[in-house]
């Protein structure tokens, strides 16, 4: 990524693209570009999508739906329950979910209070209810502020890779904003493959169904990886398990920035 993503980016970027569902369905087609041409990433190669309703958006105004993965962070597909969190990012040979959950922080429990805050909130209210000097009451506030409570650290990546060729057609990435479900499907060696995901609260599960046009055709390998120390091993038959830990201290960019 050749630019810092942030989540007010992110948040941007969704809240356009929810507005832009809102056009009439006659829009789809005639305001919006292909942008499947000719496109590669990572090694996956796109072929101009053919005249069929597959492509076509479905009667409804609360899809987001793409002709291309994500080339980062802040163009996949969110999914959550409130505690967990992905991005689908809807790679064609390698399926990247990125994963959160709300409690992963760094640092450890300590005492956030700030004790001399109380001295400052009378010189806080003098400046701003008679003196009117509310930059300089800005600036007192600022004593009364905690310390640096530590950084979110995002969990891990699931990684699914396929078997299949890179070059796909007919490809779509969507977001259902009505049933939460990310999906997505294309055509590889003749075969239409799809993927599903949500996150289910009441099971607090992040949940991936893979299907596919052909008998016996999905062949993948699952993989966990985190940026974290961590360490991936086998839990049981059929299972693989990540562990780490959070760092102790996390200082983002943004802490020592000029005020």
């Amino acid at each position: 990524m050749s630019f810092e993503t942030t989540r007010r980016r992110f948040i941007a970027i969704l809240g356009s693209a929810v507005a832009s569902t809102q056009a009439k369905r006659s829009a789809f087609g005639q305001g919006q570009p292909s942008s499947s041409a000719g496109l590669e990433s990572h090694g996956e190669q796109f072929r101009e999508p053919e005249q069929s309703s597959g492509l076509k958006p479905v009667a409804s105004d609360v899809l987001i739906w793409f002709e291309q993965p994500a080339p980062e962070w802040a163009g996949a597909l969110p999914v959550g329950n409130g505690r967990l969190g992905a991005m689908v990012f809807g790679g064609v040979q390698q399926e990247r979910i990125a994963l959160n959950e709300d409690t992963l922080w760094s640092g450890a429990p300590r005492d956030w209070n700030n004790p001399d805050a109380k001295n400052h909130l009378p010189v806080a209210r003098k400046l701003v209810l008679e003196q009117k000097d509310y930059h300089a009451a800005d600036a007192e506030c600022r004593y009364m502020q905690g310390p640096y409570n530590q950084a979110y650290q995002p969990l891990g990546d699931l990684l699914i890779d396929f078997a299949h060729s890179a070059t796909a057609s007919q490809y779509r990435r969507e977001l259902d904003l009505d049933t939460a479900v990310a999906k997505v499907s294309y055509e590889a060696d003749g075969t239409t493959y799809t993927r599903e995901v949500f996150v289910s609260a009441p099971a607090q599960v992040v949940a991936v169904r893979l299907s596919c046009s052909k008998p016996g055709g999905l062949n993948c390998k699952v993989r966990l990886a985190s940026k974290l120390k961590s360490k991936v091993e086998a839990a049981g038959a059929s299972g693989i398990q990540l562990m780490g830990k959070a760092p102790e201290e996390s200082a983002p960019n943004y802490l020592f920035a000029p005020s």
